[in-house]
């Protein structure tokens, strides 16, 4: 029934779109679904968008990617021990796939952090809508998570966009690790922004 990308796993029975965990005006957050691929995949598929993230975020993203991505996240959506941390960002009342936004959970001496990392598509960008998700998904965390005390944010040098978002949400600029990154052949800072749940609650 299912093929070794394990896109599969949850079956079609469920309902589509998923119920969303935010709901705004024009667009809403909300978990996975195998229907996501296509839309994802095209909309992610930016080498403007690819060169402030991450290289496990890859540029092309082909649909093979897209499958990788969605299997692990639907297996996690399965798994009843774990809370899913990566959401979809939507438009037309949820059906549509623009972005996404999730968390890294911190480990050990870092168990009560957590760093929120997003994207979204060009076709949105200058809408404010990133900023709106942000601070709708800020008040989602400190909720589900009343263990988490403090909020990462972190920025490649060049990303002024992500700046701003990230300062109207209410994160503070706490320090910059010069030539941290090395992406597409030359070097980046890292900006580092922190949130504290005192400061947002």
């Amino acid at each position: 029934m299912s093929d070794t990308t394990g896109i599969d796993v949850l079956s079609d029975a469920a309902p589509f779109p998923p119920s969303p965990i935010i709901a705004l005006k024009n667009v809403v957050v909300r978990p996975y679904q195998s229907e996501d691929l296509e839309t994802m995949c095209h909309h992610a598929n930016n080498k403007k968008i690819a060169q402030y993230m991450m290289n496990t975020f890859p540029s092309p993203y082909t649909l093979e990617a897209g499958r990788y991505w969605l299997g692990m996240k639907l297996e996690e959506q399965t798994n009843p021990s774990k809370k899913p941390k990566d959401f979809v960002i939507a438009v037309d009342e949820g059906n549509t796939c623009i972005g996404g936004i999730g968390l890294k959970p911190g480990s050990d001496v870092q168990e009560r952090y957590m760093e929120v990392g997003y994207w979204i598509s060009e076709e949105f960008w200058g809408r404010g809508i990133t900023t709106e998700v942000l601070k709708a998904f800020l008040s989602f965390v400190w909720r589900e998570y009343p263990n988490v005390e403090r909020l990462g944010g972190t920025v490649y040098s060049g990303n002024e966009a992500s700046v701003r978002v990230l300062k109207k949400a209410g994160f503070v600029h706490e320090g910059t690790m010069r030539k941290h990154v090395w992406k597409n052949g030359e070097f980046k800072d890292l900006l580092v922004f922190g949130l504290l749940r005192e400061e947002c609650v």
